[in-house]
């Protein structure tokens, strides 16, 4: 089935081509334990003052609750990874972050992606189902949410609903990225790697620290050739191509009054997200999921991306007043081949360019401290704009000119107010929960190019909700936390420009999730041992979901709030500090039922019973890492992990050619620290069995990385 969608930027869905795609189900493979991110024990920049995101005495600082809290005293589940960890293992694209959280996958989709966590993603609807925050900065782009990362402080992904704290597109959960801060000591670190395929990367940091504040300058860059080869010409395509920069200034003005100030920019044009390939059925040698056919001679895809926010808080001693004020832009320039697929020769898509901006305010007061009651209140204010010029050509279809020329304009403002409480009962129990009013207005904007008189159509819709959540705790001895929590999220309506049979505008309404979830959270043995679990019943009404149909030489996207789903399953992590050298840890989801218990597609289908998209029934992680002293000189450090995930699809479709089958990955890592002396050596080896994936499947594919190695040296100074 041909199928069609282009996120432009955030909000306002907008149909622009793509190529439908499936998914299929059904493996097994069992393991337990906590994701790795908390093996990887993160330094702050100075050790005597301990900041978010690093462990101090075994914790974990979070700020999942918009206060810094103890990861094993938030009644949620939270995965966490650390900077140290993030930097160690190499991973500079959201994309890889999901081989490290057990339940989160996420599929390249052109310079976007598309995120799915515990089975909870976007079936094609008014945006993500995951939000992404940089910062606390709301990221109303999946083009700008996976963006490159490097010098970040940690990420924590928060699982289940998160619509009172969070709010718009939150429904599946939220990662929140938090870039490094400036360090109170004057300083910075620098490394260089060489890898596969001539790729050479360099990053570091510096450290200006003054009276009543600092400044943190950070940069990455990195050059290579592609994985994926071409049968016409020696040109590759996948390359790790980009370069960002990155200035963060800290300043107390006032014992009461401070300021945090950051400022990046990140240009990508490694076009990972452009590396399609034919469909699995159609690859030119279907024993080399890394060989493609692209005969356009200029193909690129560039993508340049700059954020900005400024925090500003006060102390009024009960309560605390900060303001958080963020802004975003992206611009996207590509030119595809769409390789390979018969129905396809000849097939060319070209946006040049699309353009999105965003800025965003958020006001919170809060009281945090206090024997008996906890809380916080706060306003929310967003507003998204976005054009592009875009252009598909295939020839099979409309031998004459393209297929489409389009010129389009997405808006969107929303605003919301929300509050949250917690109330200890007594030492032992407490009660919180949280109310949120959001407030969305979406619009749309198409002039096609192609008759001799354009034609324009516009559409624009508002949608207002109220989501909640409340949380029980109790812990009946030290180190041990149990907890019960219903919720659910907000994923507002949307609008398109297409027109449905009748002549009338698509438009869709909000989705409804209602999440329970119950769970434990403990350290054992002195802290040696953490062991968490949690069990999940998601509960969906009114899925947004896509369904596209091929008329008249049109492409014709409906989305419809067609489908009830249901999905539960259970959640395991464990760590274990076996001796002072060695440290085992892993972490599984396991989801036996995410499926449409009631769903009848726009073409009239019946889909009940399907398995919906990028939902794997097994998720796992495990690590081993263990550290030798090697004489007087210093200590090597080794860790081995493994990924697993069980057979998924693409779509909601469940066609099992446009599906990914099961597979691991392994890896492998080696550090030297020496005794004396500020510098370190390292050496990784990623997919160390070179297993055949895919990031995505449809009418095209896109292969995930094979083997890969990279040796460096780094230096403190």
């Amino acid at each position: 089935m041909l199928g069609y969608t282009h996120e432009r930027g955030c909000s306002a869905f907008r149909m622009q081509p793509r190529w439908a795609e499936a998914l299929a189900s059904s493996a097994i493979l069992f393991s337990f334990g906590l994701s790795l991110p908390s093996v990887a024990h993160a330094q702050s920049p100075d050790a005597d003052e301990p900041r978010p995101g690093v462990l101090v005495n075994d914790e974990v600082i979070v700020t999942a609750r918009r206060t810094e809290e103890n990861a094993q005293d938030v009644p949620i589940s939270i995965d966490v990874l650390s900077g140290d960890f993030i930097d160690n293992a190499n991973i500079t694209r959201p994309f890889e972050l999901q081989f490290n959280v057990p339940g989160l996958v996420i599929n390249n989709f052109g310079a976007g992606a598309r995120f799915a966590l515990r089975g909870v993603g976007d079936e094609g609807g008014s945006g993500l189902s995951v939000a992404t925050h940089l910062n606390g900065v709301y990221l109303g782009s999946s083009n700008l949410a996976v963006s490159r990362m490097f010098d970040l402080q940690r990420v924590e992904v928060l699982k289940g609903p998160q619509g009172t704290l969070y709010g718009r597109n939150s429904t599946g959960g939220s990662i929140n990225f938090f870039t490094a801060r400036p360090g109170t000591t004057p300083g910075g670190e620098a490394e260089v790697a060489f890898g596969s395929f001539d790729t050479v990367r360099a990053e570091g940091h510096v450290d200006i620290p003054f009276e009543r504040g600092g400044l943190r300058l950070a940069g990455a860059v990195s050059d290579g050739d592609g994985y994926v080869r071409n049968t016409a010409d020696d040109r590759r395509f996948g390359e790790d191509d980009y370069w960002g920069l990155r200035g963060t200034l800290d300043y107390e003005f006032t014992d009461r009054l401070s300021a945090s100030l950051m400022v990046q920019r990140i240009e990508d044009t490694g076009g990972r997200g452009q590396v399609y390939l034919p469909r699995p059925d159609f690859l030119p040698d279907p024993d080399d999921i890394r060989l493609t056919s692209i005969t356009v001679p200029n193909i690129f895809q560039s993508v340049k991306s700059t954020n900005a926010n400024l925090t500003v808080g006060y102390d009024f001693g009960p309560v605390q007043l900060q303001s958080i004020t963020g802004f975003a832009d992206n611009v996207e320039r590509e030119n595809r081949d769409c390789a390979g697929n018969p129905v396809l020769t000849g097939c060319q898509r070209e946006v040049f360019p699309a353009n999105y901006e965003q800025w965003s305010q958020e006001v919170q007061l809060s009281s945090y401290g206090n024997d008996r009651f906890d809380w916080l209140v706060g306003a929310f204010y967003f507003d998204g704009q976005g054009d592009d010029r875009f252009r598909l050509s295939i020839p099979a279809l409309n031998p004459n000119g393209p297929l489409q020329n389009n010129r389009g304009e997405t808006s969107e403002e929303a605003w919301a107010l929300f509050g949250q409480g917690t109330v200890r009962m007594n030492d032992q129990f407490s009660v919180t929960g949280g109310l949120r009013y959001s407030e969305e207005t979406r619009g749309v904007a198409e002039t096609n190019l192609i008759p001799a008189v354009p034609t324009t159509l516009r559409n624009e819709r508002s949608f207002d909700d109220v989501t909640w959540r409340v949380d029980a705790e109790y812990t009946p001895q030290d180190n041990v936390l149990l907890y019960a929590g219903v919720s659910n999220g907000f994923k507002s309506g949307g609008v398109t420009v297409d027109r449905l049979p009748g002549g009338d505008f698509d438009e869709f309404g909000p989705e409804d999730l209602t999440a329970y979830e119950v769970g434990i959270k403990s350290d054992w043995l002195d802290r040696r041992l953490r062991f968490n679990g949690a069990g999940f019943y998601y509960d969906f009404k009114d899925l947004q979901v896509l369904t596209t149909t091929f008329t008249n030489n049109n492409i014709i996207g409906q989305i419809d709030n067609a489908a009830k789903v249901r999905i539960y399953g259970v959640e395991l992590q464990t760590e274990a500090d076996l001796t002072d050298r060695f440290q085992v840890s892993g972490g599984l989801v396991f989801m036996p039922e995410r499926e449409f218990v009631d769903f009848q597609s726009a073409d009239g289908t019946d889909l009940t019973g399907n398995v919906v998209s990028r939902a794997p029934k097994w998720t796992l992680t495990a690590s081993a890492t263990y550290t030798q002293p090697i004489g007087d000189w210093g200590d090597l450090s080794a860790r081995a992990e493994i990924n697993h995930r069980s057979q998924f699809f693409f779509l909601k479709e469940n066609d099992p050619v446009q599906a990914q089958d099961a597979f691991t990955l392994a890896n492998a890592f080696l550090r030297f620290d020496p005794a004396d002396g500020p510098w370190y050596a390292f050496g990784t080896v990623r997919n160390i069995f070179d297993e055949d994936y895919f990031t995505q499947v449809g009418f095209q594919s896109n292969p995930g990385t094979p083997t890969t190695y990279e040796v460096g040296l780094g230096v403190r100074f």
